[in-house]
């Protein structure tokens, strides 16, 4: 249905082009308030099976807004791999790489790993620049998603202010929250 609240939402964070890596950060206040009014069961006229990934869901949509701080308060409080691989991201872009880590030792091997692995190798294919075809090259060694090693690579672009490869690294993640989100949704409906 058109006029739910996640379809809604997803399109204008869509629209918005790639999260940032790293801060400064665009926060969509307007984005946060609505989500923040809700309960997360009203996301969709769907009827919510799985009341804890409705509320990864949300968890999802605030991080995709740049609201990092009230995403965190939502995914620490859920008790899954799901909810610890929001966790992740979220100090994954604060950033604090040794706490990311931390949260997705916690993750183990996620069921959204070889969309989110397809879906980043997809983005950086699109993208014309040498940056892109060489981290594309270097993820294709991993073989499935490998979240330690993409926190590795954004830490080391943040260190080298390679500005190319930071918009490389942007394109993948943004692929990560858009399956993530996408999944999480999925698992709060079926």
């Amino acid at each position: 249905m058109p006029d739910e609240i996640f379809d809604r939402i997803k399109k204008r964070l869509e629209a918005r082009g790639n999260p940032r890596l790293w801060p400064p950060f665009d926060r969509d206040e307007e984005v946060a308030r609505e989500l923040l009014q809700i309960n997360p069961q009203e996301l969709t006229r769907d009827e919510i099976r799985r009341p804890e990934f409705a509320a990864a869901t949300v968890a999802g949509l605030l991080l995709w807004a740049d609201c990092l701080e009230e995403s965190h308060r939502l995914s620490q409080e859920i008790p899954n791999q799901t909810g610890s691989f929001w966790h992740g991201i979220m100090h994954r872009r604060e950033p604090d790489y040794p706490n990311a880590r931390y949260w997705f030792g916690r993750v183990g091997n996620h069921p959204a790993f070889p969309e989110i692995y397809a879906a980043a190798l997809e983005a950086l294919g699109a993208l014309d620049t040498p940056g892109a075809k060489a981290l594309k090259e270097e993820m294709e060694t991993w073989s499935a998603w490998n979240p330690m090693a993409f926190i590795a690579l954004v830490e080391r672009a943040k260190e080298k202010g390679d500005a190319g490869q930071e918009r490389a690294l942007e394109a993948v993640q943004a692929a990560e929250i858009r399956l993530l989100v996408d999944w999480t949704y999925r698992q709060a409906i079926d």
